[in-house]
């Protein structure tokens, strides 16, 4: 069966990159200047968050992906979707009618708001083949909210250079954190078209780490292991329920923030994970990013972790209930009729993800990417709380403002 590659996108945060936060800095974004449709994406995101979370949660290890990415890399296959297969995706990954005016508002103001000390850059492409013409309508779409270049390649003449110009791409967007997205043999001579799209972000802690204070110390999974523990003291945003414990701590700029989430000790992790699925960690979410959450003086122990992962997506979006889009002419509305052939049926054949997070005392790196591959046919004590991650926990990379979950993942093996 021929293969019609169909879409690659990615999303980017760094970690890795020196960014140190420290107190001061731009002001956050006003209110005011939040669009409706950009709070409706976000919230329509959290919730695939959690499905896709619990989904990738069933295997072993460390889990790192980016919510934003994904859904946004559907959302720009989603203006090619026919009926049936747009309901589907509206189901799955809570797309409302705005969700186009809403990525793009959220990406456009992310970059205006971009600095040294705090920054997020997006991008996005279309990659058609060189006798493939895209719907007006549907390229009016992705220039006009996803800003998306149009580069044509030859993948009949020689697919290999194709894909390693794309993937050279998508290097180049994230900050080189993300390499061979796109793996070997993924697009060959029948290709009509690739889709890509990255974000990167590059933050520095409002208040680091104190390096000088990072000690050797335990860390408890499934055995005993030694990490690198950070440490430092800082009035934080800070939530404790039924012995689970969350934190917030800042980014330089006050736009962007890291939420811990730590279960009781004698709470199993998986059943922590479980959890999810009743909507209390996401209200707790929102609580804590809330201007008026509440603050405390917290003495904040977390490890040095740096976390890498890839995913093919395909088989957790069916579980979800997104089928449709991996058969038939699923996606007929990204091309316009092609002259003397024969229409072409456009369906996704793979989702392909890579998702990268460092965290250290300065800084925070995190880098993802997602292809779409697709085919023809509590009471305040007297003491500082003291919040130490010595045992697994999640995390949440979230933009503030909205509280768009940019990166989402957990660390349970050092």
């Amino acid at each position: 069966m021929n293969n019609l590659r169909g879409f690659v996108q990615r999303l980017l945060a760094a970690a890795l990159t020196p960014l140190v936060l420290a107190a001061g800095g731009a002001l956050p974004a006003n209110a005011a200047d939040v669009c409706e449709a950009e709070r409706d994406v976000a919230k329509s995101t959290c919730g695939f968050a959690i499905d896709m979370y619990l989904e990738l949660a069933k295997g072993t290890g460390n889990v790192v992906f980016s919510p934003q990415n994904i859904a946004g890399a559907l959302a720009m296959a989603y203006a090619g979707a026919s009926e049936p297969v747009a309901r589907e995706m509206e189901k799955v990954l809570r797309f409302g009618p705005n969700v186009h005016e809403g990525i793009g508002a959220l990406e456009r103001r992310m970059a205006e708001e971009d600095t040294d000390d705090c920054r997020v850059r997006t991008a996005n492409a279309l990659w058609p083949a060189r006798d493939v013409s895209l719907a007006p309508n549907f390229e009016k779409i992705i220039k006009m909210y996803y800003a998306g270049e149009v580069r044509q390649l030859d993948y009949a003449e020689d697919p290999e250079a194709a894909r390693g110009t794309i993937n050279k791409w998508v290097a180049g967007r994230t900050g080189d954190l993300i390499r061979d997205l796109i793996p070997r043999g993924a697009v060959n001579k029948g290709t009509p078209m690739v889709l890509t799209s990255a974000i990167y972000f590059l933050g520095r802690w409002q208040q680091p780490f104190d390096k000088n204070a990072t000690r050797d110390a335990p860390f408890y999974a499934e055995k005993k292991t030694n990490v690198k523990m950070m440490y430092k003291r800082e009035l934080a945003a800070y939530l404790e329920r039924e012995g689970a414990q969350m934190i917030r701590m800042r980014y330089w700029g006050d736009r962007y923030s890291m939420v811990l989430a730590l279960p009781p000790k004698d709470l199993p992790f998986a059943k922590f994970e479980a959890s999810l699925k009743n909507g209390n960690v996401l209200g707790q979410l929102r609580d804590i990013l809330a201007p008026k959450a509440r603050t405390e003086e917290v003495r904040i122990y977390v490890p040095r972790f740096k976390t890498e992962a890839s995913y093919a997506l395909k088989a957790k979006f069916e579980n979800l209930g997104m089928k449709k889009a991996f058969e038939g002419n699923a996606f007929g509305g990204m091309l316009a009729a092609q002259k003397s052939k024969k229409p072409i049926p456009l369906y996704i054949d793979e989702i392909y993800h890579k998702a990268f997070v460092d965290v250290n005392e300065e800084q925070t790196e995190a880098a993802a990417a997602t292809a779409t591959i697709m085919e023809r046919g509590v009471a305040k004590p007297s003491e500082p709380i003291v919040f130490r991650a010595d045992r697994p926990f999640m995390y949440f990379l979230v933009e503030n403002e909205t509280g768009a979950i940019l990166f989402m993942g957990r660390y349970v093996k050092p």
